[in-house]
């Protein structure tokens, strides 16, 4: 898991050990009485945008979207 401000990426290997780690996070959040938008939460994705970076089953890269603006300077 990575959560960084109120965003949280949970991963896993396989499909079931990322269901089993985002159950176990899910327990915590409500027994601490946080709740999630579910508008704004996306599940199951094999890649996705976080924290500046691009998370995908390839590993990790930088966002180009990030770094072009400081490639310009």
């Amino acid at each position: 898991m990575i959560c960084i401000m109120d965003d949280i990426s949970v991963q896993g290997r396989t499909q079931t050990e990322h269901d089993k780690r985002l159950d176990s996070i899910s327990a915590r959040l409500t027994k601490v009485k946080i709740t999630l938008n579910p508008g704004k939460c996306d599940f199951s994705k094999h890649q996705l945008t976080f924290a500046g970076h691009n998370l995908s089953t390839h590993g990790i890269s930088t966002d180009t979207d990030k770094t072009a603006a400081i490639e310009k300077i």
